[in-house]
């Protein structure tokens, strides 16, 4: 009977220490596991505080832009006001109005209008200011811009007609 208990002492005595080597094991794989969430959570972190300044800096870079275009954008409204002034005081703005043909034409999609020509082109008119009231050139620049605002009303492609 001695001998059975010994021999089951023993055995017992090895399953206790492949358990003991099992339980080591799972706790060796816990602790790195453990170690590799918290490293992927600092580099998670450091990324997220990274993109973080970079929005940061964008959004600051975005801002000074909008600022900046809202100054020029007004810096060119006061501009054409002026501009508009000058034409005004200078009786140019009556007489490109009273010089000026048809207004533009818009075709209606559904009706039964051929399609073609949706919008009248018009050849700027001739202004003619004696140089002597007006420097030969604000005379110039006056034309000019005249010139460009009615290339900029009708189209510029003109492969239908």
């Amino acid at each position: 009977m001695k001998r059975s208990f010994d021999e089951e002492k023993q055995q017992l005595i090895e399953q206790l220490s492949v358990f003991e080597k099992s339980v080591n094991e799972a706790r060796r794989e816990h602790t790195k596991a453990v170690v590799a969430m918290r490293q992927t959570e600092r580099h998670a972190d450091r990324e997220k505080q990274r993109h973080s300044e970079k929005i940061q800096i964008l959004e600051n870079y975005y801002k000074e832009e909008i600022n900046k275009l809202s100054e020029q954008l007004k810096a060119l409204g006061a501009d054409r006001n002026l501009l508009m002034v000058t034409l005004k005081q200078e009786g140019l703005v009556g007489k490109y109005k009273s010089q000026r043909k048809s207004p533009v034409v818009f075709h209606d999609l559904d009706s039964s209008e051929p399609p073609g020509m949706t919008i009248a082109e018009h050849p700027p008119p001739e202004v003619d200011v004696a140089p002597s009231v007006v420097g030969p050139s604000v005379l110039q620049d006056l034309r000019n811009l005249s010139t460009a605002i009615l290339e900029d009303v009708t189209p510029s492609d003109n492969s239908d007609t």
